[in-house]
């Protein structure tokens, strides 16, 4: 058998290449060649099996409507042929293969008609290549050498393809598979692509350009080659009313009618904006929960994202993602680098409602609010009372929280020794005022009091990773009470977003539902969460966050806030980050303002002060930014009331030192202070200085009076 195949390609590649003279000669040869070639072939050797077509993804917002659209190598939306208008088809079969409905596979009459027009010096009008062929070739043998032996297989396999196919199968295929030029491949892309209007809409005119595409995309590009593609769409016209499929009159319309002259591209082959980028590191991530019904590794995720034909949709709400794009750009002065991030969770679910990852995805595509991991300030003491809380604290313990401390090792972690913290101070108070004034050396001496050195700070870490924290780096250290590790924004929304659920940890999710190009469910969300706290702590905690928003450093933005919010202030040293996480009982965010290009420079010429003035704390812009967004996000939304914690639960009023609780209650002190700026989250800085004095009040226990010299660190506040 491999011998009579061998002899029959080698035969046709005799005549394929033999004069001019025996042209003719050879279309007689055609039939009987084949007849021997197609009884002497063993079927069940070929691969007659077409791969699955590589087709663009839809990505949805969380509504079901159009987000954008991606592609891999090849931009693609396959169409049913019922969905091609009736002129469209007429055009590609009277310019490609006019005998279509006629042939098994080869038109032997087509192939000779073609080979005395080649003849004649009338190339140009109709290939020889049916279009069962020409979807071999593209199929099945894309990259293949065009040679005699070649064309020779690609027929025996096109004869037998209509053995088992449909006709209408095969022009389906046929259409979905060719490329148009210009990125676009099938019908419906191209569509798009030059006349931006669904398959339904194209004109007579519109099928037979894209018609005459086929044969040579590029060389007959209307934008790039308007001559050519005008001579060639009469060719289409000229066919058509060859073959009786278009009257006279109709095809001298349509010559009337432009060509198109801009492209359209509605699809995609990267992401386009914040969400979409941090959607798909999501989707292809090995610890995202619907990356497994994706594919095994990050590379066949990914292809599949591009490529495969995915209804995607998201938990984005476009109303929420206008409100945030807007407050972001109207609170920030224009023609400063100075830049916001936003991120917005549902405290039910975990679902990410709105991003603005910067400015402009164009301009920069580092998205601020999923990679730039920003010290958070004084917005990370709430881990800290979480830790404590759990513990066993009160809201009501008293705790000393002058404007200055020291801590020597080994009660504090070095460098440096002692640790030494400047801010504004109040003296004895209670946990509940030192959240809402956002008392640095109070919440030093409670981070210490959970365990010396670095066992505080590690319960503190364990805390924030429960509560949704979980990627960036936090160091073990006693500065970590005042934010010097840097976070993300979509951690801080959604470790509130924790608190806000009673409790309960979502992890963020981008991603409702997934359905495959058959409309199968490839992975749908779940609605269960991970208890991360008890119900009484997480509601003890936002009462006592609600403070800040209603008497304290976020106060004189937020005070008026028409629902019930909680939430805190952060601002790093030099004023280089500033933050507001807060939350109401449906939704979290979480709001950094800050130069992006500073990073953990806390030079002073990364200060927010110098374009900012007075806002450039978290308690100004970014609080002003989080009402911005929050009001109109939340418009229609009915105004919810956060559950009250039981008092009758709260553990024994304490005095809190920073060698833990003590067993009797130190009396708060009261005092008068002056709300000034403190800085935050920077590693400290060490300076010499003169030793502050230490001496507590006189109803506080006594404490160790710091060396005569010391380190000196000014460090954040709210």
């Amino acid at each position: 058998m491999k011998k009579t195949v061998g002899w029959i390609i080698g035969f046709v590649t005799v005549v394929v290449f033999g004069s001019t003279a025996l042209g003719v000669g050879f279309a007689f040869l055609i039939p009987a060649t084949l007849d021997l070639a197609v009884g002497t072939t063993d079927y069940e050797q070929l691969d007659l099996d077409f791969p699955v077509q590589e087709q663009r993804s839809i990505v949805q917002w969380n509504d079901g409507t159009v987000m954008t659209q991606l592609y891999r190598d090849q931009d693609r939306s396959p169409a049913r042929l019922r969905q091609i208008p009736q002129h469209v088809i007429d055009a590609v079969i009277s310019i490609e293969d006019r005998d279509f409905y006629e042939h098994e596979g080869v038109d032997v009459r087509g192939t000779a008609r073609a080979l005395v027009r080649d003849i004649e010096g009338q190339s140009g009008l109709q290939g020889g290549s049916t279009i069962t062929q020409q979807l071999v070739k593209v199929a099945l043998y894309p990259n293949a050498a065009r040679t005699a032996k070649q064309k020779t297989i690609e027929a025996i396999v096109a004869a037998q393809i209509e053995n088992q196919y449909s006709k209408d199968e095969i022009l389906e295929r046929y259409l979905n598979e060719v490329y148009y030029g210009s990125g676009a491949y099938g019908i419906k892309a191209a569509a798009e692509r030059y006349f931006n209007r669904p398959l339904r809409n194209l004109s007579v005119a519109d099928g037979a350009l894209l018609a005459g595409l086929i044969r040579s995309p590029e060389n007959l590009n209307p934008i790039t080659n308007p001559e050519r593609a005008l001579a060639r769409r009469s060719q289409v016209l000229d066919a058509m009313v060859e073959t009786d499929r278009l009257g006279r009159s109709e095809a001298a319309r349509a010559r009337t009618l432009p060509l198109p002259t801009t492209l359209h591209r509605n699809a995609k082959y990267k992401p386009d904006s914040y969400f979409v980028s941090a959607m798909i590191d999501h989707l292809v991530d090995d610890e995202n929960p619907a990356s497994a019904a994706l594919g095994p590794d990050p590379t066949a995720r990914r292809s599949r994202l591009f490529g495969g034909g995915l209804r995607i949709r998201t938990t984005l709400d476009p109303e929420m993602q206008a409100h945030g794009e807007l407050a972001v750009r109207r609170g920030l002065p224009t023609g400063t680098p100075v830049t916001a991030a936003l991120v917005a969770v549902d405290n039910t679910t975990g679902g990410v409602r709105a991003m603005v990852g910067g400015v402009d995805f164009a301009q920069t595509e580092y998205n601020l609010a999923t990679q730039g991991a920003r010290q958070p300030g004084s917005s990370f003491k709430t881990f800290v009372l979480a830790a404590a809380l759990k513990t066993g604290y009160s809201p009501n313990d008293t705790i000393l929280g002058e404007s200055r401390c020291s801590f020597p090792s080994p009660l504090a972690t070095t460098p440096p020794d002692p640790y030494v913290v400047s801010a504004r101070g109040g003296g004895v108070m209670s946990l509940r005022t030192a959240m809402t004034d956002s008392i640095n050396c109070a919440f030093v001496r409670l981070i210490i009091s959970l365990g010396h050195g670095a066992d505080g700070p590690a319960q503190v870490i364990a805390t924030a990773r429960e509560m949704g924290v979980e990627r960036s780096n936090l160091v073990p250290v006693t500065s970590l009470a005042l934010g010097t590790s840097g976070v993300t924004p979509l951690e801080m929304a959604s470790a509130y977003s924790t608190i806000a659920a009673d409790g309960v940890r979502h992890d963020a999710a981008f991603v409702e539902e997934i359905l495959g190009p058959d409309g199968e469910v490839v992975y749908r969300a779940g609605r269960t969460g991970t208890a991360a706290l008890r119900p009484q702590i997480a509601r003890t905690l936002t009462q006592m966050l609600e403070g800040p928003v209603r008497d304290g450093t976020a106060a004189s933005t937020l005070g008026d806030f028409p629902r019930p919010a909680a939430g805190k202030t952060g601002t790093t040293n030099s004023n280089v980050d500033a933050w507001f996480v807060g939350y109401t009982a449906q939704l979290s965010a979480a709001v950094w303002v800050g130069q992006p290009e500073c990073g953990d420079n806390d030079d002073p010429e990364c200060s927010l002060s110098g374009y900012l003035g007075d806002e450039a704390f978290g308690g100004r812009a970014p609080a002003r930014i989080w009402g911005s967004f929050m009001e109109p996000a939340l418009a229609g939304e009915p105004v919810i009331g956060f559950p009250e914690p039981d008092p009758e639960q709260f553990p024994t009023s304490q005095y809190v030192s920073e060698r833990g609780r003590l067993a009797r209650i130190v009396p708060i002190v009261p005092t008068t202070t002056t709300e000034a700026p403190t800085t935050t989250t920077r590693p400290p800085r060490t300076t010499t200085s003169a030793p502050p004095s230490t001496n507590p009040p006189t109803t506080s226990p006594p404490t160790t009076s710091p060396p005569t010299t010391t380190t000196s660190t000014t460090v954040p506040g709210p």
